[in-house]
């Protein structure tokens, strides 16, 4: 629906669907995200590794270092970038810049220098992690703009 010709029917689809996942945003926090935890730490890898990129996805700046610090959320989201699978890099490649805009939005310090520019923090992962992440730069830039992310 969201490329269908209809103008009207995007527009709708697009709303929709932005309420929805506010609506999902809300619900993980008490006894869902206690879950969502328990089972970051006993399911097999590829659940742990789903878990934690919806996570990165949903959840809120306030639960960030439970989730991605004291549950080892961050590690699962770093293993997509080791992947052969180019979707599996670039989903967890936006799954941990959407995290640190998130971290940057909360934090109490200014910042200073001010954000790197996409090809120096393309760069700096390559160099961390090898070239077997490079990643289509417009593609990601694109993906990082859509309204869903």
């Amino acid at each position: 629906m969201l490329q269908s010709p209809n103008v009207q029917l995007r527009e709708m689809s697009a709303f929709a669907l932005a309420k929805t996942l506010k609506r999902l945003e809300e619900k993980i926090q008490g006894r869902v995200l206690s879950h969502l935890l328990y089972l970051m730490r006993i399911a097999k890898k590829t659940i742990q590794r789903r878990i934690a990129l919806a996570l990165a996805n949903l959840c809120s700046a306030e639960d960030q270092r439970t989730i991605f610090i004291d549950n080892n959320g961050l590690e699962l989201l770093l293993g997509f970038l080791g992947s052969t699978n180019l979707k599996q890099q670039l989903d967890g490649s936006i799954a941990l810049y959407k995290l640190a805009n998130k971290a940057t939005t909360l934090s109490p310090i200014d910042m200073a220098p001010p954000s790197l520019t996409p090809q120096v923090c393309v760069l700096f992962i390559v160099s961390l992690f090898g070239p077997c992440v490079l990643l289509d730069l417009e593609l990601f830039q694109t993906i990082s703009r859509t309204s869903i992310w």
